[in-house]
Formats: C-alpha cells, structure tokens, sequence
C-alpha cells in the first residue's frame, strides 16, 4: 500500500522535533515545561474535539468547504483574511499540521530529560525517564514507518494511547514529585557530600533500583521495537478483528521466545520506568 505521509511533512515534522531537542537542552527548565504543558493542552483538546469544533466555527466565519470529511480553507473573496490550509484531505492526522505539536513536543521532553540527566544528580533518574518516555514515542513512529509505511500517522507515535495510559503517566510523575520532596537521597540512589567547595556524589544502596530500572526500560522497549520489525506488516497498533491479506503468521524471531513479544516488551518497559523513578506504587500498580 502507498505510503499515506509525504516526504515533506517526514522532514518538516524531524526538523521540529530537532528544534524542540535543542529548546529542551539549551533554554531553562521553566520554558520547557511551560512549552510541554501547553502542547499537552492542545492535543487534549484536539482529542476530545475542541479544536474540530473550533475549525468548524472558524470555517463558517472565513468561508470554508468540507473536503473529504475534513475542513479546508477557501480563497473565497469575501472572506477576510485569505488563510489556506496545507495538509493531506485523505488523511488529516497525516499533515504536517497534525504532526508538528507531537513532534515538537516529544523533542522538547527529549531534550529537557537529556538537561535533566546531565546536570542534576539529585533528578537523574527524572531526566532518564523524560528521554526514555519521549524515545518510546518516537521509536513507534519510526518502527511504523519504516516497517509499516500505509499504517504510518500522527498515531503511530501512541501519545494518545489511553486515559487510563495517562492517568498512570500523571500518577506516576505526582508519586515521584511527592518522594523526592521527602527523600532525595532514596529517589536517587546517591549521597552527596561538600568537600571544600566541591560537591561530590557516590552511589549507596538504593543505587541498585534505578539501575536495574534503567536496564529494564531499555530491554523492554528493545523487545517490543524487534517485535514490530519482526512483524512488519502484520502489526498494527489497533487491533485487527478480522485477517487481512497483509496478515501472516509470524514464528521466527523474537516471536519464537513467546507469544506476544511486542505486549511483554511494553509490560517490561512501563515496569522498569517506575523502578528507574524508584516509585513503589506505581511500580506495582503498573
């Protein structure tokens, strides 16, 4: 099947997500959260409709026809102002429109993990977690693309995923916030020491959690990754009721280890994100 994305929104949609890794690296931690909080926003929005109705309205104020279900600008002479639409009426979520908040957004989460990661050894483990959320996003995306091109959409990247997918991400976040105020040291795993006026850290005990968190976020997101390239076509994010030509039975690989690589991958990832954040109850929630 042709692939429904066009090469200029792939390069427009990973040079905003290039731009958003550097905002998240290079400018101060209050700019990228307020950039994340407002791109979380829209795309709430956007989920529940807001912003169809808000485009609808805004099609009968400016003269719009329905294209494709869809609603695009016209160059109506009466309308004022003479404002065109760009995107692809076949697939809505496939224009660069659709693409460029998620993108930009998971670079910009990308890039503050990475900021985070690098220059506070009390909130390692939160700047670990930030890339290795934002990774798995953008890995979905890829792996769909590349193996799956027909299937590739705003989608693929799986931020939508769920209420209950987001609801466990606040959870988890809320959790982590909650104990590090108590306990640097235990969300950590390092103790800091003043030496003149040098600061230096060492790993203790509780080291060995995030650590083995780590380790598990990286091999479960591996595992379901290899799984989505084993399957190539036969993989799809909704799940399909009914066989398709595209379907075959696929044994070899990771499939040969156990059933559903691609759900224990995920499983394995989501656990090993709360141990690398040292949360105890989402860990065992998750």
């Amino acid at each position: 099947p042709p692939m429904v994305l066009t090469n200029g929104t792939l390069i427009t949609s990973a040079l905003a997500g290039a731009l958003g890794v550097y905002i998240g690296v290079t400018q101060p931690a209050e700019l990228s959260i307020s950039f994340l909080a407002g791109d979380c926003a829209f795309l709430a929005a956007k989920e529940a409709g807001v912003v169809d109705r808000v485009k609808e309205w805004l099609g009968g104020r400016l003269g719009r026809g329905k294209s494709h279900g869809e609603y695009k600008f016209t160059r109506d002479p009466n309308a004022t102002p003479d404002i065109i639409e760009a995107g692809n009426d076949d697939c809505p979520d496939c224009s660069i429109a659709g693409m460029l908040p998620t993108t930009t957004g998971l670079g910009v989460l990308i890039g503050a993990g990475l900021k985070v990661f690098m220059t506070s050894s009390d909130r390692w483990t939160a700047g670990l977690f930030m890339v290795a959320l934002g990774v798995y996003h953008v890995g979905e995306f890829v792996a769909t693309w590349l193996f799956h091109p027909s299937k590739a959409s705003v989608d693929s990247f799986v931020v939508n995923h769920s209420k209950s997918y987001t609801m466990a991400m606040i959870a988890a976040a809320v959790e982590y916030s909650v104990e590090f105020a108590i306990s640097r040291e235990f969300k950590s795993g390092l103790s800091h020491v003043r030496l003149n006026s040098l600061q230096v850290s060492w790993p203790t005990a509780w080291f060995v959690i995030p650590l083995t968190g780590a380790l598990l976020t990286v091999a479960g997101d591996s595992m379901r990754k290899a799984a989505m390239i084993t399957a190539g076509r036969s993989f799809t994010h909704i799940i399909s009721t009914e066989k398709t030509s595209e379907h075959r039975l696929v044994t070899h690989g990771v499939f040969s280890l156990c059933r559903h690589p691609s759900y224990f991958g995920w499983s394995l990832w989501s656990v090993g994100t709360q141990i690398l954040l040292v949360n105890p109850v989402c860990a065992v929630g998750f």
